[in-house]
């Protein structure tokens, strides 16, 4: 039996804005995970990882470079991801 992926719904920035060098806050809901989980939140650049547990997740980022950028929020349990 292979145990369920982890799974994130309504991964989103708090403020509206952002601008390089301001510090933002992200938010989601992690579904599938028992226990501590691992995560990764960057923009490309850097980086914030670390060990999170619960559903409710939130963390912050200094936002860098300019234009456009992508976000991404990364979860592993067990060594799945």
């Amino acid at each position: 039996n292979t145990p369920a992926l982890p799974s994130i719904t309504g991964f989103a920035r708090v403020a509206a804005g952002v601008c390089s060098g301001n510090v933002v806050t992200f938010t989601a809901t992690i579904g599938n995970v028992t226990g501590a989980y691992d995560f990764t939140l960057t923009n490309g650049s850097n980086p914030v990882s670390g060990t999170a547990t619960g559903s409710a997740f939130s963390r912050t980022l200094t936002a860098s470079g300019s234009g456009t950028q992508t976000f991404s929020l990364i979860v592993s349990q067990g060594g799945s991801g």
